[in-house]
């Protein structure tokens, strides 16, 4: 009884714990945003609200993907949903952040957003990036290559 309650807990973290493969991730913009690529530094300021400007673009809008944003937050943050949250809180309530990021639920609302707004940066499943999203590259690596940080 000692040997099989032993093993019951040691085989539990793995038959506990969530099976998800990871999809790989695209990093979009509208047509006509002048951004092309992102190291994931500067991916991971944005998301955090510490980047006003990024290669040359001034004021960029953080857009969410909620189905997407716990998977999106954990791969390029390292941050919890909640975690995130409560950062942006700390950032709004002390008045460093002006612009709190945007929430969208369906992948047209996302494309809609983006068309109209230059300014504005969102990441959706990599299947679902069609036009008019621009899919940036991460680290100089496009969401093809296998080197590419969100896969």
């Amino acid at each position: 009884m000692k040997y099989l309650l032993m093993a019951i807990v040691a085989l539990a973290p793995f038959s506990l714990a969530p099976s998800r493969a990871a999809s790989p991730i695209a990093v979009v913009v509208g047509p006509q945003s002048s951004l092309h690529n992102l190291s994931m530094s500067d991916l991971r300021r944005v998301y955090l609200g510490y980047a006003g400007r990024v290669d040359r673009v001034e004021g960029i809008q953080v857009v969410e993907f909620t189905p997407l944003r716990r998977e999106f937050y954990e791969r390029v943050l390292e941050m919890s949903e909640s975690r995130v949250k409560r950062h942006w809180i700390g950032l709004l309530f002390a008045g460093e952040a002006t612009v709190p990021p945007k929430e969208f639920d369906q992948i047209p609302e996302v494309r809609d957003y983006l068309a109209g707004n230059a300014k504005a940066i969102a990441f959706v499943p990599l299947n679902q990036a069609g036009p008019p999203l621009k899919v940036i590259s991460v680290d100089g690596f496009s969401p093809s290559s296998t080197e590419y940080p969100l896969r």
